[in-house]
């Protein structure tokens, strides 16, 4: 917690655990410190999370967005939004534009939550979408004698609005601004290549219609995934344009078998010529399968949950 990062490792056969990514959080702050953990019990997730979450125990009663349970009360989540309620007392939906700005500013800086892990929405969608039932999460006040990567920088708070800089919602005020330049004219989606675990496909062709993008448009992974095993994997892509401007598009990765892979190619059967007949009999082709789409963990909830916790 000294350094306010957040880092997946990734502990290969029979070798050192290898920090591979660092997300920028917020934790808590003075009598509200989020607990630490001995070196040999860390929490263990319990593969819950939430799309949306009213935490009614704090003061005041806020939204949360992407939040994955860690342990008690202790949840990762985006920075809070305020929660407003109808004269008849029903709660009003959540407003993404009533975003905690202060607490942004914070990430990977200063200590600022209630208790709870706090990371921009960007990273805690990834978090969301890479954790697993069964992971264990370790909280340590130092990090002396680890290589941390360092952190994706966040983009800066320049506009008069409390939007989320990184919500990629097209109504963000962060995303309308760039109407002049190439990243509000092209509209790149989101593709699903297939790929055997263990190999990364090409940022590129996570793009499905980078055919119709600018010459001279890059891509890269906003974080590298993890590919090592079967799994509908998450991402996102940072497409660039030749003028500079760039988005982030939201795409996803089938990791499959080995034998799966091998199943969706095609194969055919050479000609072959009936030693009785001078007539060539038609090519054996073998049917194309495609492997069944697989789930991503963790399972997510939709937004009309109220989870009563503390304070964020």
């Amino acid at each position: 917690m000294d350094i306010q990062r957040a880092v997946f490792f990734h502990t290969p056969e029979n070798g050192d655990p290898i920090a591979e990514v660092s997300l920028r959080i917020s934790t808590g702050a003075g009598e509200l410190k989020t607990p630490t953990t001995p070196a040999d019990k860390p929490h263990i997730l319990s593969g819950y999370t939430a799309r949306l979450l009213l935490f009614t125990k704090s003061r005041p009663i806020v939204w949360v967005r992407y939040a994955t349970h860690v342990s008690g009360d202790i949840f990762f989540h985006s920075q809070p939004y305020d929660h407003f309620v109808d004269p008849d007392g029903k709660d009003v939906p959540l407003d993404k534009s009533l975003f905690n700005l202060a607490g942004y500013r914070s990430l990977g800086n200063n200590t600022i939550s209630h208790g709870c892990i706090r990371l921009a929405m960007r990273d805690a969608i990834y978090l969301a979408n890479t954790i697993y039932k069964g992971m264990p999460v370790y909280v340590f006040q130092s990090s002396k004698g680890y290589d941390i990567p360092a952190a994706e920088s966040l983009p800066p708070v320049d506009l008069n609005t409390r939007w989320d800089p990184t919500d990629m919602d097209p109504a963000n005020p962060y995303r309308q601004r760039e109407k002049n330049n190439m990243a509000w004219r092209y509209k790149p989606t989101g593709a699903q290549p297939m790929t055997p675990a263990g190999k990364l496909p090409a940022a590129a062709d996570c793009i499905g219609n980078k055919d119709q993008l600018p010459a001279g448009t890059s891509y890269r992974y906003l974080y590298t995934p993890d590919v090592s095993a079967p799994v509908l994997r998450t991402v996102f892509i940072v497409v660039t344009y030749p003028d500079g401007s760039y988005e982030e598009v939201r795409a996803k990765i089938n990791v499959v078998t080995e034998e799966e892979m091998t199943a969706t190619t095609p194969t055919t059967t050479p000609e072959t010529t009936s030693p009785d007949s001078s007539e060539t009999e038609p090519p054996t082709t073998t049917e194309t399968t495609t492997a069944p789409e697989l789930t991503s963990p963790p399972a997510t909830t939709e937004a009309d949950e109220t989870e009563p916790t503390p304070d964020p």
